[in-house]
């Protein structure tokens, strides 16, 4: 699947945000994977995210729930801040 480089770079922030936490929580014995799920600002869905959701453990029909209404509440945020 192709990303567009917005996507990639806002997945890299993302980790690099938490890499500190995740660092702490690794040396007090937790296991920790890390990653991200990406909503561009007007709605865009990252295809990188369904192997975030299946990572989880996110069912296909809850995953598809997910995706709309995390796509629909960033479009509505957009709107209520214009």
């Amino acid at each position: 699947m192709q990303r567009t480089p917005a996507f990639r770079e806002a997945r890299a922030r993302k980790l690099e945000k938490y890499a500190p936490l995740a660092d702490l929580l690794r040396s007090k014995g937790y296991e920790v994977h890390t990653d991200a799920l990406i909503v561009g600002a007007l709605g865009a869905w990252d295809p990188c995210n369904e192997r975030v959701l299946r990572t989880c453990g996110v069912g296909r029909r809850y995953a598809q729930l997910m995706r709309r209404l995390m796509v629909s509440d960033t479009i509505r945020w957009l709107y209520s801040t214009l």
